[in-house]
């Protein structure tokens, strides 16, 4: 498996935009690409999907061991039954140099060098000129280990623009690969977690489709694709992301509301025998009733308070579940709805599941965001340390008569307050767990 990474100095500098049009490019010459991304993210990959027609692996070297990161990078069967791939598509998160803690472990430069694959920098040159050099330069000056196949300029306003901005480049010896002009047109909606969902958005095709075309004038797709080099191999054939199945026959919520699951970790528990049972809460729709646990993952049920509160075969399904102590796990947004109630951004409750006594608002936000290092409080569900993440807007407004879940600690080691509910067979939690821990 070839690789390479587009990346850029910051965030908002054009890399979705550039890594969705490069995989429906690629797509359209018979190219088998496979795409990932690089640390936590739920969003992004949606977006990869419907451009390439392919799941896309998140990649995270801060969480995971270099041969988990490596495995997955060379094994989409892991998480897709498609054809072997030709080429490795990832984009990576924040710019190139962050990560986690003191030291910003985990960054994008760290996985190129891990999986000993290629950079290309997007560069937001929409209030700069000259200056466009200054991002890559400082790049291989800091981390010159990394391969810089080259850089494409985003948000070029003119003629002019493109031209001084080439000079800047050409005279640093810096490829430029290619451009994309400043237009609305190239824009994708946002909202408080990230993109609007691509199936919230029925222009999302026609979108993809144009950046494809512009990249197709604009940008040498045929240097980039010779400048993928071989994935790194891993040493250990077999790794293991060390989070167990919940059940053997496992139900899990995916829709509009409940959106947010990482593909590695359904591989793997389908690997080691689970069956997989999905279910749509929106729709009215319970869990199976073959299914001996349930899990209810993230995504915005904050924006579909109404519908939820009203779906009686869900509400129905999910207590005769409990009932017959079928395990019920909920991670941020599924944590939310296993509670008593959610306050909205105009403080309307709406009532809720009550299977964990808090709960959570979204009429006063505050940003909890970050790596975590969790280890298991004394219960009978979860043992062990593991690696994840937390992002949330809402917050925990009541909570009581249940134990607690998780011990926590953020990226720079700092004790936080311990997080999480447990009530006999129904569990939870706001945060996102990756893999097992890798102390």
């Amino acid at each position: 498996m070839r690789g390479l990474i587009v990346s850029a100095p910051n965030s908002g500098a054009g890399k979705t935009i550039i890594t969705l049009g490069l995989l429906r490019t690629l797509q359209k010459r018979n190219i088998n690409v496979y795409p990932a991304k690089s640390g936590p993210d739920y969003i992004d990959p949606k977006f990869h999907q419907v451009a390439g027609g392919k799941s896309s692996v998140n990649l995270d070297c801060w969480a995971m061991k270099p041969d988990l990161v490596s495995f997955l990078a060379n094994n989409p069967s892991r998480v897709d039954t498609s054809a072997s791939n030709e080429l490795m598509l990832i984009e990576g998160a924040m710019g190139v140099l962050d990560g986690g803690g003191k030291d910003g472990r985990g960054s994008v430069a760290d996985l190129a060098e891990m999986l000993s694959v290629p950079i290309i920098l997007v560069i937001d040159a929409s209030k700069q000129y000259h200056s466009v050099a200054l991002a890559p330069m400082g790049l291989m000056k800091a981390r010159p280990k990394v391969n810089l196949l080259g850089v494409i300029l985003n948000n070029i306003g003119s003629s002019r623009h493109l031209s001084g901005a080439r000079e800047s480049l050409d005279s640093y010896g810096i490829e430029l690969l290619g451009w994309l002009p400043k237009s609305p047109e190239f824009k994708i909606p946002e909202r408080h977690l990230g993109l609007v969902l691509p199936e919230e958005n029925p222009a999302m095709e026609e979108f993809i489709e144009r950046i494809s075309v512009k990249m197709d004038q604009l940008v040498q797709v045929d240097t980039i694709l010779q400048g993928a080099m071989e994935i790194t191999k891993p040493t250990d054939v077999n790794p293991k992301v060390g989070i167990d199945p919940l059940g053997q026959n496992i139900a899990i919520a995916r829709d509009k509301a409940f959106a947010f699951i990482y593909s590695h970790l359904i591989g793997y528990w389908q690997e080691r025998g689970a069956n997989i049972l999905h279910f749509s809460p929106l729709a009215d729709e319970g869990p199976d009733a073959e299914a001996d646990a349930v899990f209810l993952p993230g995504g915005y049920p904050e924006i579909h308070l109404p519908q939820l509160a009203g779906k009686s075969k869900f509400i129905s399904g999910m207590n005769k579940a409990r009932d017959r102590d079928a395990l019920i796990y909920g991670e941020c947004g599924g944590f939310m709805v296993l509670g008593d109630a959610i306050r909205d951004s105009k403080g309307k409750s709406h009532r809720m599941l009550g299977f964990l006594n808090h709960v959570t608002s979204y009429q006063k936000t505050s940003l909890h965001l970050g790596y975590r290092r969790f280890e298991a409080l004394p219960n009978p569900h979860f043992r062990g340390k593991f690696n994840g993440h937390e992002f949330h807007y809402t917050n925990l407004e009541v909570a009581g008569g249940s134990k607690g879940l998780f011990k926590v600690e953020d990226s720079f080691g700092n004790r936080l307050p311990d997080t999480g509910l447990v009530n006999g067979n129904v569990f939870g939690s706001y945060q996102h767990l990756i893999c097992a821990s890798q102390d």
